[in-house]
């Protein structure tokens, strides 16, 4: 298969008819010898490419980010001790995710966000969502910690803010990252909450600007939540299932290096590949091959 213009693809295993029990693969890079061929096996076609899990949601608007600050939040109600509050949110310069939870114990009194395992975080770069374990009473509010400024408050009722459900009849994601596209011209960090194979909880994250679709890095099997907090609120967001990158990636093939047998089972029908070099995905010159073997 040819990789000259291209960045990644699908391949359909059983276009012949016949799903193989085995391939094998190898990369003959002739063009861009450096680069790398990412794999992974798949029961996305490549027509669910493109497939939204949100379309067009509305940024909230979170202010005052703390860029290299730690976060604090209050409640001006007694009716709220006992309430526990999560905030996801990316470590300053990185689209790396975090959770941080605090719990308030009195009112009118701020409480540092720290992470699962009790370790204080004074480097969050952008809030993107706000949970709390029930509907809050008073008025509970997030600021960054060194200017005491608002980040958001939660109004009366309130059980979160930034956090959008997807729903469960299009959280398929078939262990590939996604992609997403927001209005306007600013750069903000939009989340991304889901499971994978084994149905843990992971995260990831894009910054998104100028109307120009974004592929994440991390795998999902599903999708459960998206996290819209820095997004401006004039702006909409759509996420969908994306190709192939090689962050995602469950292989990896060198310039004439082989790899297989790959033991084929239906639905895994399909191999999806991206074309990189180093941390950056790159396009496949006129010499460039992936050359697959099939063993039925």
């Amino acid at each position: 298969m040819a990789l000259y213009g291209k960045s990644s693809g699908v391949v359909d295993l059983a276009a012949t008819g016949r799903l193989p029990w085995f391939i094998s693969a190898q990369a003959d890079l002739r063009t861009t010898a450096a680069a790398m061929v990412g794999l992974l096996l798949s029961s996305a076609s490549e027509s669910l490419i493109g497939t939204d899990f949100v379309t067009a949601a509305q940024g909230l608007g979170f202010t005052n980010q703390p860029a290299s600050d730690s976060v604090t939040v209050r409640s001006n109600s007694a009716s709220d001790v006992g309430l526990v509050v999560t905030i996801y949110g990316t470590t300053v310069s990185t689209d790396y995710i975090s959770v941080g939870v605090a719990t308030i114990a009195a009112k009118d009194t701020d409480y540092d966000f720290r992470l699962p395992d009790g370790t204080a975080k004074a480097n969050w770069g952008k809030v993107v969502g706000v949970s709390l374990s029930r509907a809050c009473v008073g008025t509970v509010t997030l600021k960054e910690k060194s200017g005491g400024l608002t980040i958001v408050a939660l109004s009366a009722a309130a059980t979160g803010s930034g956090i959008v459900a997807v729903a469960a009849a299009a959280d398929e994601c078939y262990d590939l990252p996604i992609s997403a596209v927001k209005t306007g011209v600013t750069t903000e960090s939009l989340g991304v909450i889901g499971t994978d194979c084994f149905g843990n909880t992971i995260y990831d994250s894009v910054s998104l600007s100028s109307n120009t679709p974004k592929s994440g890095l991390v795998g999902f099997r599903k999708i459960s939540n998206v996290l819209v907090g820095d997004v401006r609120g004039s702006e909409m967001v759509t996420v969908e299932l994306s190709g192939l990158t090689y962050g995602a990636a469950g292989a990896t093939l060198l310039h004439l290096g082989d790899l297989g047998p790959y033991r084929i089972a239906s639905p895994f029908r399909y191999l999806h590949w991206c074309l990189y070099t180093g941390v950056a995905a790159t396009v496949g010159g006129v010499a460039d091959r992936l050359l697959l073997q099939g063993m039925w």
